[in-house]
């Protein structure tokens, strides 16, 4: 082969050697910059959901502030309770979930108001475990099959068989207006603006189920049922005699 000939095919080989691996170095680089800017992409993602996690809502810390969930005892299986649209939500617990309110509570003439709807199950939605001076009791809502209310304990006697004892066929998904007063002398209790429980207090002992300790001094349970509770107040004093 003539020399000049054998020299023009070496420089085009070498010619396009060097643009291939131009080329290959080319898309490498364009290749990892495109994963690692999927890679940013992807963990920016991934820290905006880690972060939208772990950051309770406002309005959610606002409805839990003054509340403890009670693991003790039968509450150790107690469902995951969250806040949400101005209400405490209560899942099923196994077979107990309740709320022990932090701030200090009198221990007589006050009022306690809330609403509370079942929302699964058949048994109580709204354990209210109160003091009475250095006593406590519970109103039970719902127990015993889903229709029992009554005050647990009156004289050793639980709120199926004692004095206080009545039935309501209570609706699931429906708010009921809860209004407790405990004075020196009387034990009230109104649903939906109907008295339904008036126990006087004399000559009568009171007490709680050992299950409902972790709600001393206030709280409220459920017991195999799901709830929700919201617009909860305490009225101290006299001020309760003006509404």
């Amino acid at each position: 082969m003539p020399h000049p000939l054998r020299s023009r095919i070496l420089l085009g080989l070498a010619g396009i050697l060097c643009l291939t691996l131009w080329l290959d170095l080319s898309f490498a680089g364009r290749f990892r910059h495109g994963r690692r800017g999927l890679r940013g992409r992807a963990n920016r993602v991934a820290t905006l959901i880690q972060t939208d996690r772990q950051a309770p809502h406002p309005e959610a810390k606002s409805l839990l502030r003054d509340w403890r969930v009670a693991e003790a005892g039968m509450f150790d299986q107690h469902g995951t309770v969250t806040a949400t649209n101005g209400m405490i939500v209560m899942p099923e617990g196994n077979p107990a979930t309740g709320i022990a309110y932090k701030p200090p509570v009198p221990r007589i003439d006050y009022e306690v108001k809330l609403e509370a709807k079942r929302t699964a199950g058949n048994d109580f939605f709204c354990g209210l475990t109160f003091p009475i001076n250095k006593e406590y009791c519970s109103l039970i809502l719902g127990g015993w099959g889903g229709t029992t209310v009554g005050l647990s304990n009156i004289d050793s006697q639980s709120a199926n068989e004692n004095e206080s004892t009545t039935f309501i066929d209570f609706e699931r998904d429906r708010w009921y207006r809860i209004r407790l007063r405990v004075t020196t002398a009387r034990i009230d209790v109104w649903i939906d603006g109907d008295l339904v429980i008036g126990t006087e207090t004399d000559n009568h002992t009171f007490d709680i189920w050992w299950e409902q300790d972790p709600m001393r001094p206030l709280g409220i349970a459920t017991w195999n049922t799901a709830a929700a509770v919201r617009k909860f107040e305490i009225i101290h004093g006299q001020d309760f005699q003006k509404n």
